[in-house]
């Protein structure tokens, strides 16, 4: 109940949160009597595991986060009124940035800003990448390493937004930490390598925004340019991360898929860390 009123604080007080729901739905354990050793083998991928109501734990986890986030929002609204609910949360499913940053749709949004239809469907083309990537990640790897799934959302979430600035890469700095032992035994040298990469692209999306907001050149399909190679450094790092966790060593042990060997499993797992076997494709 703690940490379900801890998430329902946390998207109030920061709305994108919300994205990591259905993964620690996903990684409560699938049965009401389960002590904590696992998930079952046969759950994950499913959206069995997600639906809020398929277990009593799932159900009160979402009941307490919801009240949490209603009453908190409530009392924010009865201080400030209706100036809270459009600058606080209406504000985000309405936003339009037309600016140059360092997401590629940010050039067709430029482009047909006049247009309000086609900027609704722009939106509604942006937030689908996002919505697979995160309900995918959800189902996978929530029940099998929740704060490895967390990093990978987060990090999925911002390259693939419509709107991508700077201060969302601090986002990073509170989850990936928490990812490390998933990944501490990882090869360190693709890592560096896509981290020079990141920063190239990062300097050069930065040098073609220079010249056009301080220079007053037009170099709007050069800085789109910039943007896409951005992202695909970006979607390069997060598939990087899933083929090493997949070859990795560590993360939670999922409960055994049969009854034969379930309690063996769970003696020898008691919840702590295993090989993952490959079990993550």
């Amino acid at each position: 109940m703690l940490a379900a009123a801890f998430h329902g604080a946390a998207v109030h007080f920061k709305v994108y949160p919300i994205i990591f729901s259905f993964s620690y739905l996903a990684a409560l354990p699938e049965s009401d009597t389960d002590g904590g050793e696992g998930q079952d083998l046969t759950t994950i991928g499913s959206w069995r595991s997600v639906w809020p109501f398929s277990t009593r734990k799932r159900l009160l986890f979402s009941v307490v986060s919801a009240l949490t986030f209603l009453g908190l929002t409530l009392a924010a609204y009865a201080l400030s009124g209706h100036p809270y609910l459009s600058q606080g949360l209406l504000y985000h499913l309405t936003r339009t940035d037309n600016r140059h940053n360092f997401s590629p749709w940010f050039y067709a949004i430029y482009l047909d800003f006049q247009d309000e239809e086609r900027r609704r469907l722009l939106g509604l083309a942006a937030f689908l990448p996002q919505l697979l990537l995160l309900a995918s990640t959800s189902l996978t790897l929530g029940p099998r390493d929740l704060p490895f799934c967390v990093a990978v959302q987060t990090m999925a979430f911002v390259a693939f937004n419509k709107v991508c600035t700077a201060q969302y890469f601090a986002w990073y700095f509170s989850v990936l930490p928490a990812a490390g032992p998933s990944l501490a035994s990882l090869p360190s040298s693709l890592p560096l390598f896509l981290g020079v990469a990141w920063l190239l692209a990062l300097g050069a999306w930065l040098a073609c925004a220079y010249l056009l907001e301080f220079q007053g050149r037009n170099t709007f399909f050069a800085t789109w340019i910039s943007s896409l190679v951005f992202l695909c450094v970006n979607v390069g790092l997060l598939a990087w991360l899933l083929e090493a966790w997949g070859r990795g060593e560590g993360g939670i042990v999922p409960a055994a898929s049969s009854r034969e060997d379930g309690t063996t499993r769970a003696r020898e797992g008691g919840g702590g860390l295993r090989p993952r076997e490959r079990e993550f494709r």
